[in-house]
């Protein structure tokens, strides 16, 4: 999801101002189960699919 906005500094000047956002809602996606049953983590979760939510910001400026 990203939000941006565009500006005129001046006449030759343009800037846009961004901000995106990765994962937004924040969901935890869990990975497989281990299976194995010799394993002492038989039937556990050990991870996750998905990483956590990022934002990150920018600014373009064009002249």
């Amino acid at each position: 999801m990203g939000v941006f906005g565009n500006t005129r500094i001046g006449e030759r000047i343009n800037a846009q101002l961004r901000w995106e956002t990765f994962n937004t809602r924040n969901y935890t996606q869990f990975g497989p189960d281990n299976t194995s049953v010799t394993s002492a983590n038989s039937g556990k979760t050990t991870g996750i699919l998905v990483g956590p939510r990022r934002m990150q910001f920018g600014l373009r400026l064009t002249y």
